[in-house]
């Protein structure tokens, strides 16, 4: 064969053999190559928000649908290499499944020193069965959410106010809490007197909760009230509120005059009433309670000789001695000072007068206790025979001194011989004649 026939030959597969042997590198190369190209991922990082009242298990996010061997579909396995801050989160090994472990309570982590506004990134290693690997980076945002009702403490259940208790006077305060995550309108509060304050006694200021009296308390009107406080959250969609009940007892203090039923009395006497006899009682209250309340009675004044108050307790008005009209007993007149019993005392004045009336207490009287006349056998009838002469101590004018006639007894048998006239006439004269 010619030396360039075989030149030719030997050059052609010199060539095909190239070609193959490239080939084959190549081939190789690339499937070396192929086997060990790292995972991918559909993002290198993703951000999260979850809700802090979700329950603990909740899926972040599936990155087995996220991630894969884009050539040869090698099983991946996954893992948390760092900050997964307080083991907040656990990962699926083999399905790249991202769940919280625990609820990611905001308030919680607050009080473990964690803040969660913070964000928690987390690096996630994807490693195919070559070892190759993937860094994905993982960022969660943990939301408050309006999860805790304010509330109301450091106010006892009850309070004691004194009926004089100055207006303005901050009578308690408390405080108002909620355990919202701070920071935000969910956790600031406001309170209010939602009901029991309608006379409008006090006022609770929304901020600090002092309770504060604004008009004066009286405890004859009222002695007790019973308010309720509602402190409530600012969150302008869901609010929450919670309530607290508070009763407030008004003591009572001397701070009202006694009062009676008549100040200026004037009445009559009848002048036969007896020593010791109560001839008017004196009525009075007061509205204050306790030795507030309690009253004494005290002549201050006027014919204390003549009256008398004998127990200061009672407002009963005695005589002291009797009456005697005809010897000028006419008027007489006290003055009774009603006082209660603690200090600072309360007094008031009642005037009594009575006017003695005459009683028929003096029998009439003749002038001689025997009348003696001479009368002619042949007197005409209608004769006076005798002029009675008669006098009364008892007040002249009245039926009291005005005297009655009429016989008595056998002197005048069958009213045939004498008459008196039983009104007006002092003069027995003859009825019948004395001619036999």
């Amino acid at each position: 064969m010619p030396d360039h026939t075989r030149r030719k030959k030997h050059r052609a597969r010199s060539g095909l053999m190239y070609w193959w042997t490239s080939m084959i590198i190549f081939c190789m190369l690339q499937r070396a190559d192929a086997g060990n190209s790292p995972p991918i991922c559909n993002q290198e990082l993703y951000v999260f928000n979850i809700p802090e009242n979700e329950a603990a298990g909740t899926l972040v996010v599936d990155l087995g649908a996220e991630c894969r061997d884009p050539l040869d579909g090698d099983v991946l396995t996954f893992s948390i290499q760092t900050a997964n801050i307080g083991n907040q989160f656990t990962i699926g090994t083999n399905t790249g499944r991202i769940t919280t472990s625990f609820s990611p309570n905001a308030e919680a982590l607050l009080g473990n020193g964690l803040n969660y506004i913070s964000p928690y990134p987390m690096n996630i290693f994807v490693q195919d069965t070559d070892d190759e690997t993937f860094v994905v980076s993982v960022v969660v945002h943990i939301t408050s959410v309006n999860d805790e009702t304010p509330v109301i403490s450091g106010l006892p259940s009850s309070l004691t106010v004194a009926e004089d208790t100055p207006v303005g006077t901050v009578l308690d305060t408390c405080t108002l809490s909620d355990a919202d995550y701070p920071g935000f309108d969910h956790s600031q509060t406001e309170v209010e007197i939602s009901s029991g304050n309608e006379d409008g006694k006090f006022v609770v200021d929304y901020r600090t909760c002092d309770l504060v009296l604004v008009s004066p308390l009286d405890y004859e009107n009222t002695q007790q009230y019973t308010l309720t406080l509602r402190v409530y959250d600012l969150d302008p969609i869901n609010p929450l509120s919670s309530t607290f009940d508070l009763t407030i007892d008004v003591t009572d203090v001397n701070d009202n005059d006694p009062t009676c039923s008549s100040y200026n009395h004037r009445e009559a006497l009848i002048e036969d009433s007896l020593a010791g006899e109560v001839v008017h009682t004196v009525t009075c209250n007061d509205l204050d309670t306790g030795l507030g309340g309690t009253l004494t009675y005290t002549i201050t004044a006027g014919d204390s000789d003549r009256l008398e108050i004998k127990d200061n307790t009672v407002g009963d008005i005695s005589l002291v001695t009797s009456l005697d009209y005809e010897a000028g007993d006419r008027f007489l007149e006290v003055e009774v000072t009603v006082s209660d019993s603690t200090a600072p005392t309360f007094s008031t004045t009642v005037t009594l007068a009575f006017v003695v009336k005459d009683a028929d207490d003096n029998p009439p009287q003749f002038s001689a206790a025997t009348y003696t006349n001479n009368v002619l056998e042949h007197a005409a009838i209608g004769l006076v025979v005798v002029n009675l002469v008669t006098s009364d101590l008892d007040e002249a004018g009245t039926d009291l001194a005005t005297p009655t006639y009429g016989f008595e007894g056998a002197c005048n048998p069958n009213d045939d011989w004498f008459r008196v006239d039983a009104h007006t006439g002092n003069d027995i004269y003859l009825f019948l004649s004395t001619k036999a």
